[in-house]
């Protein structure tokens, strides 16, 4: 890893950002079909967008996703609708939003309401070298997104943690290294916890848990803010808070079947085939490690009810036999591992999956649930 190569691109290729009125912004007729708007500050100028502009845009203005779909059809009017809502929201309380352009990709990516919240890339890394010269322990470990001016840097120390989950005799220590993530993606700035998990059947397993802080602006107070959260996991040595009482609930909470789905669907859009047909992979996947689904199914089946006709809200009442900390398991295994069938392409991402669902509220962490 070439740090002071990676620092750099990512410095040059930070995106530019721009604090405009809301009112500034046009959407012609056809601008949703073919990606483009015009801004009117100073001079009028027509920019290539992203199709994710146009979803942060209408969630600023408080357009409903069902409106937008129902509109599908009908991009001239739904262009519209966007300008007279921007328009009568902006009359009643004026405000200033901010786009990011990509200088490689040649277009605005996103925007968000207000003023910039993010660091400039070079204040990021002076902020990393900084937690590096303060803490021995910590080495980088991994470092992405710099082709495109979104850097995200992980940095892990050397001592391993043990965690003891209090359940049985049979259940093994849990053995963790833990650390950081530093990173700017858009228009944000935010650190997180990381921890990366020694398992010695599997290999290293890397766990990116929830963000901790996500900056909402770059001025003097903000950036206290960031620091104080640093110092706070500092304290704690890096270790996420409640991790031990996470993962000993792991262990005995069962997964719903709409989180086991949830998990399979995740994994297979983020893999490639090697050798086999699409479908053939994804069933390859679903037998080695989600073979809960369809033995669910097939109980479900047993009581006379189509399990195709659930929705998500009642897959999340029906209970399977896999624990929540075999589900997160699977799922590192999968994005940390190769296999001759398929090729992960987003290993990153799995893992940063997995570790979320140590922090959250599963649907059968509270046993109020009717389940089949």
């Amino acid at each position: 890893m070439n740090y002071e190569l990676f620092k750099s691109t990512a410095i040059d290729n930070e995106p530019l950002h721009l604090t405009v009125p809301v009112s500034s912004i046009k959407i012609e007729s056809d601008s949703i079909d073919k990606k483009y708007i015009v801004i009117r500050y100073g001079t009028e100028q027509k920019f290539s967008v992203s199709k994710k502009f146009f979803n942060e845009l209408i969630s600023i203005l408080d357009i409903k996703m069902s409106m937008k779909k129902n509109l599908s059809n009908n991009q001239k009017l739904f262009a519209v609708l966007i300008n007279a809502l921007k328009d009568a929201s902006n009359a009643i309380s004026p405000y200033n939003v901010t786009i990011l352009y990509d200088k490689t990709a040649k277009r605005i990516t996103s925007v968000t309401k207000g003023d910039v919240k993010k660091l400039s890339n070079k204040t990021l890394f002076a902020f990393i070298e900084m937690v590096l010269n303060e803490n021995s322990d910590l080495e980088l470990y991994a470092v992405s997104g710099a082709s495109d001016g979104n850097p995200e840097i992980k940095l892990l120390a050397g001592k391993i943690t043990d965690l003891t989950p209090n359940i049985d005799n049979n259940v093994e220590d849990e053995s963790f290294n833990f650390g950081l993530s530093i990173y700017n993606h858009g228009l944000i700035t935010g650190i997180g916890d990381f921890a990366y998990r020694l398992v010695c059947s599997n290999g290293m397993m890397g766990i990116a848990t929830d963000e901790r802080l996500n900056l909402t602006g770059n001025n003097e107070k903000n950036i206290q803010e960031l620091y104080s959260e640093y110092h706070s996991m500092q304290e704690n040595s890096f270790i996420p808070e409640n991790i031990q009482e996470n993962v000993e609930q792991a262990y005995q909470i069962h997964a719903s079947l709409f989180e086991v789905e949830h998990a399979y669907n995740m994994v297979i859009n983020n893999i490639v085939s090697n050798t086999l047909e699409k479908e053939m992979v994804d069933e390859y996947i679903k037998s080695h490690w989600f073979p809960e689904i369809d033995i669910t199914y097939q109980r479900i089946k047993a009581k006379n009810i189509d399990p195709i006709m659930l929705d998500n809200k009642e897959k999340k009442h029906i209970k399977t036999r896999m624990s929540m900390w075999e589900l997160i398991n699977n799922i590192t295994y999968i994005a940390s591992h190769k296999d001759q069938v398929f090729a992960v392409i987003a290993a990153n991402r799995l893992q940063k999956y997995a570790g979320q669902m140590l922090n959250k509220d599963w649907n059968f962490k509270f046993e109020s649930y009717l389940y089949i």
